[in-house]
């Protein structure tokens, strides 16, 4: 983007690519001309984890589901997970010896994965017994780590190798789990987590699922919430720990706000600062980077033609530092998400996504990643180790290549 603008020609082994960074053509492709393109060939490795849910299916079949869906994220949907994902989160911090020892050196990185893993799984299938919560984390992160490899890699291997067997009794174990949440909320009816949500009934929901496409879509919600939200929050606490002033103002607002701690979703919504330097982390650090579309016909973009078949790259990551779209794109500064403020043109902010396709869960994460840093403010000092600008594992997500080594201890009457 910076050597040779806004559409770019490049290729990637033999497949020509072609990077779009400017807000209009990202608007075009994702928005006003969906339907020619389509979620390109690297979605199908992700659906022999996920199956046909929201993120690999089009057509009919992906309208049908995302009508489903929507009314169990909805604000007033959502609100109800608070309080059990601040019991979550609680329990989580409570449980992990690093987080009760003075001056724990830890990987932040690491931990907000296994947090997001305890309170993903919460969230979604209400997971409270630790057998259960374990057989799950084990066959995900089993499966979800070869489907990464095989998403990443030059070559893939179809046969039958070892890693591919492992990838399978994975997947299995994983199927098993969610199935049987599924029969056993079928049977109690209760509970606030999205699984009883979608089950509750009522015309947009229990007619649209069979038991296999409610999995499908309930793992399809798990891959896209957990590492996504987990990586967004590593960076949250990099910026935190390197803008004094920005962490000083968060502990106060989170002070004066909500002295007695985090009740409902209405405690969240009136933290404005603490939401506004979540936005703008998104901004600097969107999880998912880079992502991609195949035309299905040809279509023109910034003026230049693109043929059928063309595989055509959208990244965040540069359009959220176009130096066209935002000032001074690479400081960290809150302030751009506060009210009054000049704000960006249509497609100049897309780390959810933009157009039809857009992330459902975009306020259930935003909700999470305000919750978690409401709840370590209060009572943790956190200090980032390590270079001010860790090394990027620029794979699926965008993450810290040696993870986010810190350094944390419980604050005095914490």
């Amino acid at each position: 983007m910076q050597d040779f603008g806004d559409v770019v020609s490049l290729r990637l082994g033999s497949r020509p690519v072609v990077l779009v960074t400017r807000p209009a053509e990202v608007v075009r492709i994702l928005e006003h001309n969906p339907g020619n393109y389509r979620p390109s060939a690297s979605y199908r490795e992700i659906e022999k984890l996920i199956g046909q849910g929201l993120v690999t299916t089009d057509g009919e079949l992906w309208k049908r589901h995302r009508a489903a869906l929507q009314p169990a994220f909805r604000k007033s949907s959502t609100a109800e997970l608070v309080p059990l994902c601040a019991e979550r989160v609680a329990a989580f911090l409570r449980s992990r010896p690093a987080w009760s020892q003075p001056d724990a050196a830890v990987d932040l990185h690491h931990e907000m994965r296994c947090l997001m893993m305890s309170l993903t799984s919460a969230a979604l299938f209400g997971l409270d017994s630790a057998d259960d919560a374990e057989e799950f984390t084990q066959a995900f992160d089993a499966a979800h780590a070869y489907i990464m490899r095989r998403i990443e890699a030059l070559v893939r291997l179809d046969g039958p190798t070892a890693a591919r067997r492992r990838f399978l009794r994975a997947k299995a174990a994983l199927h098993r789990c969610v199935e049987s949440r599924i029969r056993r909320q079928a049977a109690t009816c209760a509970g606030a987590y999205l699984l009883a949500q979608l089950m509750k009934g009522g015309p947009e929901q229990d007619a649209s699922f069979s038991q296999e496409e409610l999995r499908d879509e309930l793992l399809t919600i798990f891959l896209a919430s957990y590492d996504t939200t987990a990586t967004a929050l590593t960076w949250l606490w990099l910026v935190l720990s390197l803008h004094g002033e920005v962490r000083r103002r968060v502990a106060e607002e989170v002070a004066t706000r909500l002295p007695a701690g985090v009740a409902c979703a209405d405690d969240l919504a009136s933290l404005h600062y603490t939401r506004m330097v979540v936005l703008e982390t998104l901004r600097l650090f969107p999880p998912v980077w880079a992502f991609s579309r195949t035309a299905a016909a040809d279509d023109v973009l910034g003026g230049y033609r693109i043929p059928a078949g063309t595989k055509v790259a959208i990244s965040p990551y540069c359009t959220h530092r176009h130096p066209a779209v935002w000032e001074d794109p690479d400081a960290f500064r809150p302030e751009r998400f506060g009210d009054g403020q000049p704000g960006w043109p249509p497609g100049g902010y897309l780390p959810f996504g933009l157009g039809p396709r857009h992330c459902l869960g975009r306020n259930l994460a935003l909700q999470l990643m305000v919750l978690v840093l409401v709840m370590v403010v209060r009572a943790y000092s956190v200090e980032v180790l390590g270079p001010s600008n860790p090394a990027f594992e620029a794979g699926i997500f965008l993450k810290p290549r040696h993870g986010l080594p810190a350094r944390i201890a419980p604050l005095p009457g914490s």
